[in-house]
Formats: C-alpha cells, sequence, structure tokens
C-alpha cells in the first residue's frame, strides 16, 4: 500500500500539473484560457440577469417554438409592472407549471385570487400577465371589494383598454376569499378549474381557507395551484403570531405539515420517529406534489385519489 505521504505528493503534482496544462503551447500559439461553466444555482440576486440567457436555461424553462418566457412576457409589459419577476422572481415555478398549459395550446380555466385592487402598479396587471403569456387560458378573478369596479373603471386602471376593463368586470367573483358562498359561486360561474393562484389578502386564515375548499372542490385533477408571497407567514402585520407559528396556524407550517405527511409512513414503533404535526387526511389523498421556491409554492393535484 502507498503511504500516506506519498498519495500526498502525487495530488500535489496532479493538481500543479492541472495549473501547467493551459499554458502548454501549441506550435507558436498558446491555448486560451477555459471559460467556466455558468452556474447551476446563481444567487437570488443575480436571477434575473442568469434568466436573460436562453442557452443556459434548464431544457424544461426553454420557450416552445420562439415563444417568449413567461420572464420575457413579464418584463415586455414594461419595468416596475409586476414584481413576479422584478422582485420575487416566480418566473421559474411559472415557467415549470404554466408553461405547460401554455404550450399545449389549449383552452383552460385560470382563476387568479386578488386581482391587484389598491396595489401600487394598478389594478389587472396579474390578467394582463397571465393573458399575454398563455392567450388560450380562460381568466377569471376572485377579489375582495366590488368597490373595485369603480377603480377598473377609473385612474387604477389606466393602463387596461376598453375590451379588457369589459372582461375583467365580467369575470370577477367579489368577496371574501375565504368564503365557502363566494368559492363555491365562482366554481358555478366559470367552472372547475385547471390553475389557481392565490395572490389575495395572504393572511394565512384566508389562504388556508381558500386552499382547503378549491383544491378539493375546485381544481380539476391533475391541475396545479400557487400560493404567493408565503413570506408574510412570518409578518406580524398579517396577523402572525408566535402560537400561530407553533400551532401550525400559518400557511407555511401548513404547508410543512403536507410535506411531512408526504413521506410519513403511517406507522409507529421503534424504528419510526413521529415529528408533531397536524394531519390533513381529505388533502392528502389527492396531493401529488409540493415544489416550493423562494416565497411561493406549488401544489400539483393526483388524477385519482390514493387510498387511506
Amino acid at each position: 500500500m502507498l503511504s500516506s505521504n506519498l498519495v500526498l505528493l502525487i495530488l500535489l503534482a496532479c493538481s500543479l500539473l492541472g495549473h501547467l496544462l493551459p499554458s502548454i503551447t501549441s506550435g507558436k500559439e498558446k491555448a486560451g484560457p477555459i471559460s467556466p461553466s455558468p452556474p447551476l444555482c446563481p444567487p437570488c440576486k443575480a436571477h434575473s440577469e442568469v434568466l436573460k440567457d436562453k442557452m443556459i436555461l434548464p431544457p424544461w424553462m426553454r420557450s416552445k417554438q420562439g415563444a417568449p418566457t413567461f420572464l420575457e412576457v413579464a418584463q415586455s409589459l414594461g419595468s416596475g409592472v409586476t414584481d413576479k419577476v422584478s422582485h420575487h422572481h416566480y418566473e421559474v415555478i411559472y415557467e415549470r407549471y404554466l408553461g405547460p398549459y401554455r404550450n399545449a395550446g389549449e383552452p383552460f380555466n385560470f382563476l387568479e385570487i386578488g386581482i391587484g385592487c389598491g396595489t401600487p402598479t394598478g389594478v389587472g396587471r396579474g390578467y394582463q400577465l397571465y393573458t399575454a403569456y398563455a392567450p388560450m387560458m380562460r381568466y377569471s378573478g376572485i377579489e375582495l371589494h366590488q368597490s373595485c369596479t369603480k377603480r377598473i373603471r377609473g385612474s387604477q386602471g389606466y393602463h387596461l383598454n376598453e375590451s379588457e376593463k369589459s372582461y375583467l368586470l365580467s369575470h370577477v367573483q367579489w368577496g371574501d376569499q375565504s368564503s365557502l358562498d363566494v368559492m363555491k359561486n365562482a366554481v358555478r360561474r366559470f367552472g372547475v378549474y385547471d390553475f389557481i393562484v392565490d395572490d389575495g389578502s395572504h393572511y394565512s386564515i384566508h389562504q388556508i381557507a381558500s386552499f382547503e375548499y378549491l383544491f378539493l372542490h375546485g381544481l380539476r385533477p391533475g391541475g396545479a395551484y400557487i400560493i404567493e408571497d408565503l413570506h408574510t407567514s412570518f409578518l406580524g402585520m398579517f396577523k402572525v403570531s408566535d402560537s400561530d407559528q407553533r400551532n401550525g396556524q400559518t400557511m407555511v407550517e401548513y404547508i410543512r405539515s403536507l410535506i411531512l405527511d408526504l413521506h410519513y409512513p403511517g406507522k409507529v414503533g421503534k424504528y419510526f420517529n413521529v415529528v408533531p404535526h397536524v394531519h390533513h387526511a381529505e388533502i392528502m389523498k389527492w396531493i401529488r406534489t409540493v415544489d416550493c421556491d423562494r416565497r411561493v409554492c406549488a401544489l400539483t393535484k393526483r388524477l385519482q385519489p390514493v387510498g387511506d
């Protein structure tokens, strides 16, 4: 066997040889420097810059037949129009889950909870973005205040043309997103959804109520449900307390419990350590995947429920 000193000398020699190889000449011309590979997982701050270069996008994020990516569509609407790509960088998760619906080229039902009333960028920005990216979608929304109709027609809807205003006004279910009647009416009016986005109040109690009803009764099997801005589960301004965190009363803790249930074998005994958490038996029959990026999660629904 080689001594440890000899092994160390061999490794040192290999390292030195690696540094010398680029400078070895071929005829009279020296070899150029070796270009580093692009980062596989760039830091969040550099994320948007990296995504501008399509060549280093993962295959599933490259646009189909020259179609623009979610990031490109969002940027084409103008600077500061949406924080989905400028601040939060949700373009990755949208390309992953909304992209296949766009690429299929078939109509599908889409629900946005929270259409942007009272936001600095103006009402209906999500509607513009989503329909520009996936024109085949049948968009509808849920919004709390019906007084928002004045904002759509007024200064907050300055960026919408008359056709867009008319469509938006006729495809919104007004009311509290956590109200069972409101959610039932939305499904009754616009049909079962293929894709749901919760960008509403950001209060965990509302997010959980919406998810528990709509995922089971308003989302088509095989569909996707995205919940944005999950950092609000830690912000006091959204009535989050320490006890909420401990007792699983925030949306982040709720999703954590779903992830635990996905892996929990359902057994107890000396070989199983049970992590205390709330079980959501009915929801878990339908959960296919839970995929989280920074401040956002996408949950997909099974085609058929699994047994108990």
